[in-house]
């Protein structure tokens, strides 16, 4: 007699409950450990050599029921904080060496601006044609922001430009938004080259590239991007596998400097978690003290601050 092919033959190694009301619904999990995707059993470590940003990513496998999610994109009217987090990111990653600090253009608009955000993002467009077609070795982030007038206006930050006078920026942006007003020419940019790199991370993650912003109350699609993105200059990282262990160390050490600092509770309290530092190195020296102290009871010697 021919036997009939189980249902659930191609689940096996997985507990599966099935629930009958209307709908079957079919929740799964694996047991085998080894190729276990609910809890990982190790972690990766990225530290960006030349920047200032760690992160601590624990291994985790693809669940075979777990399909990509799509759905509807929402209406952006404000600077959220995923994005922001998006964006810290990069900018943490970035290499601020005295070789390699930005320059920072803020581009605004006169007493009359269009109201359509795809107006704001086509100015922005041929204003980034312009800068690269002259200086190719440019590349440069930029942020959208509302004015306490309702107006947009842009920060750039500038990598590959040393240098470009406020006069040239100025007369390209008047000729981009049409702007026929004699005072916006003279004061519609702002171009500033910073001298230090503390200087260049603080300008760029407090002041103004990462600091909230109000909302424009209309979707105006994405509030930051790149344009030029191949000659970022990225720095470049090492990454090592860690145990399970040396992970919750190092998540410790961080969920106390954080609460130190006045950050809310419960942060980096699971899963991924990302460090933004301007002293890299002792977040090394953490990490290679979390790897070779032994068991949980030699925490109890402190935090090697």
């Amino acid at each position: 007699m021919r036997r009939l092919k189980d249902p659930l033959e191609e689940f096996r190694g997985y507990e599966v409950e099935a629930i009958i009301n209307d709908t079957i619904g079919v929740r799964a999990r694996r047991r085998d450990a080894e190729i276990g995707w609910q809890n990982a059993t190790k972690s990766v470590v990225r530290v960006y050599l030349f920047g200032s940003r760690i992160d601590v990513t624990p291994i985790k496998r693809i669940s075979p029921f777990e399909g990509e999610k799509k759905g509807k994109k929402k209406a952006l009217t404000s600077f959220t904080g995923k994005s922001r987090k998006n964006l810290l990111k990069l900018i943490h990653s970035m290499r601020f060496d005295l070789a390699f600090l930005p320059l920072f253009i803020t581009l605004t608009y006169p007493r009359i601006w269009p109201e359509s955000p795809e107006t704001w993002k086509r100015h922005l467009d041929l204003f980034g044609q312009w800068l690269i077609y002259n200086y190719p070795e440019c590349s440069f982030i930029w942020k959208l922001e509302p004015q306490e007038r309702g107006a947009p206006h842009y920060h750039l930050m500038v990598f590959g430009l040393p240098f470009i006078h406020h006069s040239i920026i100025a007369q390209r942006w008047y000729e981009i938004v049409d702007s026929g007003d004699p005072y916006h020419l003279q004061a519609g940019t702002q171009v500033k080259k910073v001298s230090s790199i503390r200087e260049a991370a603080n300008y760029a993650s407090k002041r103004y590239m990462g600091k909230d912003c109000g909302s424009f109350g209309q979707n105006v699609g994405r509030f930051w991007g790149v344009i030029g993105r191949k000659k970022l200059p990225v720095s470049p990282f090492e990454e090592q596998e860690i145990e399970e262990d040396t992970m919750n160390r190092i998540r410790r050490v961080f969920r106390k400097r954080m609460k130190k600092l006045g950050y809310r509770r419960g942060c980096a309290d699971r899963g991924a978690f990302t460090i933004f530092t301007n002293s890299i190195t002792t977040w090394l020296t953490v990490c290679e003290w979390a790897v070779e102290v032994g068991p949980w009871v030699q925490l109890q010697r402190g935090i090697p601050f």
